[in-house]
């Protein structure tokens, strides 16, 4: 066993914080225990650490899941004793991807999207939806170009999960890190499946190259398996460089990292533990209102995509907003100022002709949530704008006596 994991018996204790650079020891280990020991469950003690990382989590528990579907390995999860640390395992759903008796997490924060499954597409499309949802939610979108790049680059890179790693169980997506002030995105994708390596090599062109020239070839455009175009990799890379974040990859024997000296170059290694299947991170920096318009080139040509999300969602000419929906509850300010932040955004955005907010009859919304949504979207939008597009549909006399006095009592303060 290395040095910082500890094992007994079924128990792997880890002993260091988990980051990138060291997931990779801690996966030995779990071969180590499934090849040599064949233990048919594994206890994974986090106890002890400080801190963890989404880019070594979710490699992680991808191989965990993928020991449980190939293996018919248990696992079981003792998790930290920090407080905040044992708080985003679960929130971010780690812990229920490694031991299915912990709960699955609700955490409806908008700093991060939980880690989830993606099996098939109906997964991909609602997890790359909640995802553009939680966005949208978090901080001001003032592109439209920008956010439908955004949106082409998570689906490219989690549909390779579907079409072209072999994972027995899928893949795992997370949305890890919501950087408010800078607007910056951090998304982590691992799959169980063959790697990018033994993909490539289904092409003749590739038959006879090392993993790390491999993995340094995929992000490049048009190299493919023969079963694709070439762009989704070599598109994400280019956006995660022209936005100025950072790009890695982990997969068989071969790693690739921004170089964080130049963060304009990359860094491949060729690695002494192989990973069993695929695991990417890209960080996204769309601070700059327009930076991504000019990202994505495919033979010296600019690729503007459409947003299938807002395309499909929120129609130009007349939007609804279904408030039993799109909020947990009618009750606080924390609970209606993302909201409103969205309903902005969609309306810069889209521009649509008529927006309606439909209620459900048997919920009373507190003066606090009326004004913080309603109230101040009059300030933001102001009065003439405001009473001319928005509607409301099937409002109980409460909730309009309430609404009205939000309102009015905003539109005092706009005079």
């Amino acid at each position: 066993m290395t040095s910082n994991c500890t094992q007994d018996h079924s128990f792997l204790r880890i002993n260091e914080n988990l980051t990138y650079k060291n997931i990779q020891h801690v996966l030995n280990n779990l071969h180590i225990m499934v090849s040599k020991f064949r233990y048919e469950t594994i206890i994974l003690d986090f106890s002890n650490i400080d801190s963890a990382f989404a880019d070594a989590m979710i490699p992680l528990c991808a191989i965990v899941n993928k020991y449980k579907y190939d293996k018919k390995i248990d696992f079981e999860c003792i998790l930290p004793k920090k407080q905040t640390l044992e708080k985003l395992f679960i929130n971010t759903n780690w812990a229920n991807l490694i031991d299915e008796n912990i709960k699955e997490s609700k955490f409806t924060g908008f700093t991060q999207y939980p880690a989830r499954f993606i099996k098939d597409d109906d997964d991909l499309i609602k997890s790359v939806d909640e995802i553009l949802d939680c966005i949208l939610r978090a901080t001001d979108v003032e592109s439209k170009h920008d956010f439908s790049t955004i949106e082409w680059t998570i689906n490219e890179i989690a549909e390779n999960i579907l079409r072209h790693s072999e994972s027995s169980f899928g893949g795992i997506i997370h949305l890890s890190k919501f950087t408010k002030n800078k607007k910056c995105i951090e998304i982590v994708l691992a799959d169980g499946g063959i790697g990018i390596p033994l993909s490539l090599k289904k092409n003749d062109r590739y038959t006879n190259k090392e993993d790390v020239e491999l993995v340094r070839l995929a992000i490049n455009e048009g190299v493919t398996n023969g079963n694709g175009m070439g762009n989704g990799l070599f598109g994400a890379y280019s956006l995660s460089k022209i936005s100025g974040g950072y790009f890695k990859i982990y997969s068989g024997y071969s790693s690739l990292v921004t170089n964080y000296d130049n963060m304009c170059t990359l860094r491949a290694e060729k690695t002494k533990i192989p990973f069993s299947g695929t695991s990417i991170c890209i960080a996204i920096d769309f601070t700059i209102p327009g930076t991504l318009e000019k990202a994505l080139k495919f033979k010296n040509n600019i690729y503007q995509p459409i947003s299938s999300y807002l395309e499909n969602t929120y129609d130009e000419e007349s939007i609804i907003f279904d408030l039993d929906t799109e909020v947990k509850s009618f009750s606080t300010r924390m609970v209606a100022e993302p909201f409103r932040r969205k309903i902005i955004n969609i309306i810069s955005l889209q521009k649509p002709y008529k927006i309606t907010f439909n209620f459900p009859s048997e919920k009373v919304m507190s003066s606090s949530f009326a004004d913080e949504l309603f109230g101040k979207l009059i300030l933001e939008l102001g009065e003439d704008y405001f009473f001319k597009k928005i509607q409301f549909k099937n409002i109980s006399y409460n909730n309009k006596i309430i609404l009205n006095r939000a309102i009015s009592q905003r539109s005092i303060q706009e005079k």
